[in-house]
């Protein structure tokens, strides 16, 4: 028994250290910028889409930015943008991830839910770049007076992501459109076993080391997508 307490513990001090690198991992690619205690007068907030589980749930990386961007909206009452598409194979009920994260936001995250201005669903993009364009050309033609535009994504994947919404918004918007960039560090398993508001998801050694391995590997494709978008002239 001692020691398979001794052995526990090892893991989970190899845990947090694993967890404090992947965040400075997360850092370097993703960068610094935090924008979400900044404020204007007419914004919204825009969730973007990550893989779905084959039941409909959001992974833990997509859940970590769902209860993030509600938060936000239901806070400061602003307009909740779901965006992202079905990515093929297409589902049978053609579900999009915006209907999905619409669907789970209510179910978890209602009594915040009913404090968000509104909720709309940008139901067509399949990557990043069209997150961006299809989402502001929704923007511009239902609340053409905003301001500013608060982007909710994982911290890996912030740097294209706000740097993408930044060089659309200047080819879609008519007028002077800020966008506020706000990250979301990857759920830690202490967070994954904390109430998501109604909901609730257990999570293991196993599980939280899975969670790492996968954000390691989100963060080593991340630099090809930099790379690429930079290619392109989209970020």
């Amino acid at each position: 028994m001692r020691w398979r307490l001794l052995a526990v513990g090892a893991v989970a001090i190899g845990l947090g250290m694993a967890t404090r690198l992947v965040n400075q991992l997360e850092r370097a690619i993703g960068g610094t910028r935090d924008d979400r205690q900044r404020h204007v007068g007419q914004s919204a907030v825009v969730v973007l889409s990550y893989t779905m589980q084959a039941d409909g749930m959001p992974t833990p990386v997509l859940e970590a930015r769902i209860g993030a961007a509600v938060q936000l909206a239901s806070h400061q009452r602003l307009a909740l943008v779901f965006s992202g598409g079905s990515l093929p194979p297409h589902r049978p009920d053609s579900s999009s991830d915006a209907k999905l994260m619409c669907v789970f936001s209510l179910r978890c995250y209602s009594a915040q839910m009913r404090r968000v201005r509104r909720r709309r669903l940008e139901v067509t993009s399949q990557n990043t770049r069209e997150n961006a364009l299809f989402t502001l050309a929704l923007l511009r033609d239902v609340q053409p007076r905003l301001q500013a535009l608060h982007v909710v994504t994982s911290r890996f994947h912030a740097r294209r992501a706000c740097r993408a919404f930044e060089v659309a918004a200047a080819q879609v918007w008519s007028s002077s459109l800020q966008i506020f960039c706000s990250p979301v560090p990857e759920p830690t398993s202490a967070a994954l076993d904390a109430p998501s508001g109604s909901c609730r998801r257990s999570c293991g050694m196993h599980q939280h080391a899975a969670l790492l391995v996968e954000v390691v590997w989100l963060c080593a494709r991340e630099i090809g997508g930099l790379a690429k978008y930079r290619a392109l002239g989209w970020i």
